[in-house]
């Protein structure tokens, strides 16, 4: 007869104390759902723009024409800043001149 020493488990649990196949089916299904949502979530969406940018597939041409109006738009924008400071400027010079010369009256004080 086989003497196992006490420190070793049986050899009946280890030949045959493995898991179901039920336990195995369930612990795949929460796997596969655990997954699902990991990756239609917000990390799968970070994870797939950044293998995108990383290999460079997509959309270059679209981008580039995107970023060519986005550039246009600014341009556009800075020149109608640009408009609005010489207005502010030139307004400020007519009430700096009508002040000097006396047209206008500060607040009405009581007394």
């Amino acid at each position: 007869m086989l003497q196992v020493p006490p420190s070793l488990p049986s050899p009946e649990v280890v030949i045959g104390g493995g898991p179901t196949a039920g336990v195995l089916f369930i612990a795949m299904v929460g796997a596969a759902a655990i997954m699902a949502i990991v990756f239609l979530g917000p990390v799968g969406r970070a994870l797939a723009d950044g293998l995108r940018h990383l290999l460079g597939a997509g959309r270059r041409g679209a981008d580039t024409a995107e970023l060519e109006a986005v550039r246009e738009e600014m341009a556009a924008l800075q020149h109608r800043v640009a408009e609005l400071e010489e207005r502010q400027d030139f307004s400020e010079r007519l009430l700096a001149q009508a002040r000097e010369r006396g047209l206008l009256a500060g607040p009405a004080t009581k007394e």
